[in-house]
Protein backbone atom coordinates (compact mmCIF):
# COMPACT_ATOMS: atom_id res chain seq x y z
CA UNK A 1 0.00 0.00 0.00
CA UNK A 2 1.47 3.33 -1.07
CA UNK A 3 0.25 5.12 2.05
CA UNK A 4 2.10 2.69 4.30
CA UNK A 5 5.22 2.99 2.14
CA UNK A 6 5.10 6.79 2.41
CA UNK A 7 4.76 6.67 6.22
CA UNK A 8 7.65 4.22 6.46
CA UNK A 9 9.83 6.37 4.19
CA UNK A 10 9.21 9.50 6.29
CA UNK A 11 9.91 7.71 9.57
CA UNK A 12 13.05 5.98 8.24
CA UNK A 13 14.42 9.35 7.13
CA UNK A 14 14.03 10.47 10.74
CA UNK A 15 16.00 7.46 11.95
CA UNK A 16 13.03 5.57 13.40
CA UNK A 17 13.34 1.79 13.52
CA UNK A 18 10.21 0.17 12.07
CA UNK A 19 8.80 -3.32 12.26
CA UNK A 20 6.15 -3.99 9.63
CA UNK A 21 3.94 -7.02 10.13
CA UNK A 22 1.96 -8.18 7.12
CA UNK A 23 0.34 -11.31 5.75
CA UNK A 24 1.42 -13.78 3.11
CA UNK A 25 -0.10 -16.92 1.68
CA UNK A 26 1.25 -20.18 3.14
CA UNK A 27 4.76 -21.25 4.03
CA UNK A 28 6.84 -20.13 6.99
CA UNK A 29 7.28 -16.73 8.61
CA UNK A 30 9.66 -14.65 6.51
CA UNK A 31 11.74 -11.90 8.06
CA UNK A 32 13.46 -9.27 5.93
CA UNK A 33 15.78 -6.71 7.46
CA UNK A 34 17.05 -3.66 5.65
CA UNK A 35 18.66 -1.02 7.85
CA UNK A 36 16.05 0.29 10.29
CA UNK A 37 13.23 -1.62 8.58
CA UNK A 38 12.24 -5.17 9.56
CA UNK A 39 9.38 -6.87 7.70
CA UNK A 40 7.66 -9.90 9.21
CA UNK A 41 5.52 -11.74 6.66
CA UNK A 42 3.14 -13.99 8.59
CA UNK A 43 1.62 -16.94 6.70
CA UNK A 44 -2.16 -16.95 6.90
CA UNK A 45 -4.27 -19.95 5.90
CA UNK A 46 -7.27 -19.45 3.64
CA UNK A 47 -9.51 -20.30 6.63
CA UNK A 48 -7.99 -17.62 8.89
CA UNK A 49 -7.96 -15.09 6.05
CA UNK A 50 -11.66 -15.63 5.33
CA UNK A 51 -12.56 -15.73 9.04
CA UNK A 52 -11.77 -12.00 9.33
CA UNK A 53 -15.27 -11.25 8.01
CA UNK A 54 -16.88 -13.23 10.84
CA UNK A 55 -14.33 -12.36 13.53
CA UNK A 56 -16.96 -10.62 15.66
CA UNK A 57 -19.04 -13.81 15.75
CA UNK A 58 -16.26 -16.45 15.64
CA UNK A 59 -12.99 -15.20 17.14
CA UNK A 60 -10.50 -17.44 15.27
CA UNK A 61 -9.05 -14.42 13.49
CA UNK A 62 -8.54 -12.48 16.74
CA UNK A 63 -6.94 -15.48 18.45
CA UNK A 64 -4.60 -16.15 15.52
CA UNK A 65 -3.32 -12.55 15.43
CA UNK A 66 -3.14 -12.15 19.19
CA UNK A 67 -0.73 -15.12 19.43
CA UNK A 68 1.43 -13.87 16.52
CA UNK A 69 1.64 -10.24 17.64
CA UNK A 70 2.05 -11.15 21.33
CA UNK A 71 5.09 -13.29 20.43
CA UNK A 72 6.63 -10.42 18.47
CA UNK A 73 5.99 -7.83 21.20
CA UNK A 74 7.37 -10.20 23.82
CA UNK A 75 10.67 -10.68 21.98
CA UNK A 76 11.33 -7.02 21.09
CA UNK A 77 10.81 -3.61 22.68
CA UNK A 78 8.44 -1.25 20.91
CA UNK A 79 7.42 2.34 21.61
CA UNK A 80 4.09 2.28 19.78
CA UNK A 81 1.73 0.14 17.73
CA UNK A 82 0.43 1.64 14.50
CA UNK A 83 -2.45 -0.22 12.88
CA UNK A 84 -4.19 0.00 9.50
CA UNK A 85 -6.67 -2.89 9.75
CA UNK A 86 -10.02 -2.42 11.53
CA UNK A 87 -10.54 -6.08 12.48
CA UNK A 88 -7.26 -6.07 14.41
CA UNK A 89 -7.92 -2.97 16.50
CA UNK A 90 -9.37 -5.11 19.31
CA UNK A 91 -6.24 -7.31 19.37
CA UNK A 92 -3.86 -4.35 19.16
CA UNK A 93 -5.76 -2.39 21.82
CA UNK A 94 -5.45 -5.36 24.17
CA UNK A 95 -1.72 -5.70 23.46
CA UNK A 96 -1.18 -1.94 23.77
CA UNK A 97 -2.76 -2.03 27.25
CA UNK A 98 -0.75 -5.11 28.23
CA UNK A 99 2.56 -3.49 27.20
CA UNK A 100 1.56 0.09 28.12
CA UNK A 101 2.08 1.30 24.53
CA UNK A 102 0.26 4.00 22.60
CA UNK A 103 -1.94 2.66 19.80
CA UNK A 104 -2.26 4.65 16.59
CA UNK A 105 -5.12 3.48 14.36
CA UNK A 106 -5.12 4.74 10.79
CA UNK A 107 -7.76 2.92 8.75
CA UNK A 108 -7.55 3.16 5.00
CA UNK A 109 -11.23 2.51 4.41
CA UNK A 110 -14.63 2.52 6.03
CA UNK A 111 -14.79 -1.26 6.28
CA UNK A 112 -18.44 -1.58 7.39
CA UNK A 113 -19.58 0.49 4.40
CA UNK A 114 -17.41 -1.50 2.00
CA UNK A 115 -18.73 -4.76 3.46
CA UNK A 116 -22.22 -3.78 2.31
CA UNK A 117 -20.98 -4.17 -1.28
CA UNK A 118 -19.52 -7.68 -0.81
CA UNK A 119 -21.71 -10.36 -2.36
CA UNK A 120 -20.82 -12.84 0.42
CA UNK A 121 -22.31 -10.41 2.97
CA UNK A 122 -25.53 -10.01 0.99
CA UNK A 123 -26.16 -13.72 0.32
CA UNK A 124 -26.64 -16.85 2.46
CA UNK A 125 -24.82 -17.81 4.68
CA UNK A 126 -22.88 -14.51 4.88
CA UNK A 127 -26.04 -12.47 5.29
CA UNK A 128 -26.87 -14.60 8.33
CA UNK A 129 -23.31 -14.74 9.77
CA UNK A 130 -21.94 -11.25 9.10
CA UNK A 131 -23.60 -8.25 10.72
CA UNK A 132 -22.57 -4.95 9.15
CA UNK A 133 -24.28 -3.20 12.09
CA UNK A 134 -22.02 -5.06 14.53
CA UNK A 135 -18.99 -3.94 12.49
CA UNK A 136 -20.25 -0.35 12.64
CA UNK A 137 -20.56 -0.58 16.44
CA UNK A 138 -17.14 -2.25 16.68
CA UNK A 139 -15.61 0.51 14.55
CA UNK A 140 -17.18 3.34 16.54
CA UNK A 141 -16.09 1.71 19.81
CA UNK A 142 -12.43 2.04 18.80
CA UNK A 143 -12.53 5.27 16.81
CA UNK A 144 -12.79 8.59 18.60
CA UNK A 145 -13.87 10.36 15.45
CA UNK A 146 -15.04 8.85 12.19
CA UNK A 147 -12.80 10.87 9.92
CA UNK A 148 -12.20 9.44 6.48
CA UNK A 149 -9.85 11.85 4.79
CA UNK A 150 -9.97 12.98 1.21
CA UNK A 151 -6.81 12.51 -0.83
CA UNK A 152 -5.99 16.21 -0.47
CA UNK A 153 -6.09 15.97 3.33
CA UNK A 154 -4.05 12.75 3.53
CA UNK A 155 -0.78 14.69 3.28
CA UNK A 156 -1.76 16.79 6.30
CA UNK A 157 -2.80 13.66 8.19
CA UNK A 158 0.46 11.91 7.30
CA UNK A 159 2.39 14.92 8.64
CA UNK A 160 0.25 14.87 11.80
CA UNK A 161 0.91 11.16 12.21
CA UNK A 162 4.65 11.69 11.78
CA UNK A 163 4.63 14.48 14.37
CA UNK A 164 2.62 12.29 16.75
CA UNK A 165 5.11 9.43 16.40
CA UNK A 166 8.01 11.85 16.91
CA UNK A 167 6.37 13.16 20.10
CA UNK A 168 5.71 9.64 21.36
CA UNK A 169 9.28 8.60 20.69
CA UNK A 170 10.60 11.79 22.27
CA UNK A 171 8.63 11.04 25.44
CA UNK A 172 10.57 7.87 26.13
CA UNK A 173 10.65 8.65 29.83
CA UNK A 174 14.05 7.03 30.21
CA UNK A 175 12.72 3.54 29.54
CA UNK A 176 15.75 2.87 27.36
CA UNK A 177 13.69 1.76 24.42
CA UNK A 178 14.94 2.12 20.92
CA UNK A 179 13.06 4.27 18.44
CA UNK A 180 10.68 1.60 17.25
CA UNK A 181 7.26 1.57 15.71
CA UNK A 182 5.19 -1.47 14.88
CA UNK A 183 3.02 -1.13 11.81
CA UNK A 184 0.48 -3.75 10.74
CA UNK A 185 -0.80 -3.94 7.21
CA UNK A 186 -3.16 -6.67 6.07
CA UNK A 187 -2.07 -7.52 2.51
CA UNK A 188 -5.23 -8.86 0.91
Amino acid sequence: DERVENEIEILLRDGVQITLVCTKRGGDVQVEKNGNLSIYRIPVSKFIYKSSAVALELPFYFQFWYRRLYALLKESKFDAIHLHDLPLVKVCARLARKYNLPLISDYHENRPEIMKMYSHVRTFPGKWLISVNRWLKYQSKYIQSNLFASRRRQTKLAASFTNLVRRLLGQDGGRGRRNTTSVFEDNR
